[in-house]
């Protein structure tokens, strides 16, 4: 498993076992939950238990797996991650995040305020919205070639 596999899953692990004790939940109640042996929960936890992506989306009726992290703590960590970034972030990126039920955060690291985007929620017409700015490296970021992706053909 390569070390950033491994990064994750413990980092995965931390919140699982952070959002059960601020449920006030015990790994008992967790297991008895997700309908697992108390031994799985205890190797999530540890992160000594890779969870799958089927394997959560087969627990998403649970309060705990559903709301291990909100969408802005999501964006939030997804952010920090660029931050630790050997050599920086040297350009822009925009992360859209939306969950299951519609919650959503949109943010342009190392973008401007002009940095919009649309939300169409499946009804009535598309809004355009102002994505919230977030700088992470100082200077001036590279700007990305657009051109590269709307240019002609080649």
């Amino acid at each position: 498993m390569a070390r950033d596999d491994a990064d994750l899953i413990h980092r995965v692990a931390r919140a699982i076992s952070a959002r059960r004790r601020g449920l006030g939940l015990t790994q008992e109640a967790l297991a008895d939950r997700l309908e697992l042996a108390v031994k799985n929960v205890q190797r999530i936890e540890a992160g000594a238990q890779n969870l799958t992506l089927a394997s959560i989306d087969t627990e998403t009726d649970s309060e705990v797996t559903t709301s291990v992290a909100s969408v802005a703590d999501a964006v939030s960590e997804a952010v920090e991650d660029m931050r630790a970034l050997k050599g920086g972030l040297i350009s822009r990126v925009t992360i859209h995040a939306i969950d299951v039920k519609g919650n959503h955060k949109v943010v342009a690291v190392n973008g401007t305020r002009d940095n919009k985007y649309w939300l169409w929620e499946g009804q009535g017409e598309p809004r355009l919205l102002p994505a919230e700015p977030i700088v992470i490296t100082t200077g001036t970021a590279r700007p990305t070639s657009t051109s590269r992706y709307t240019g002609p053909p080649r």
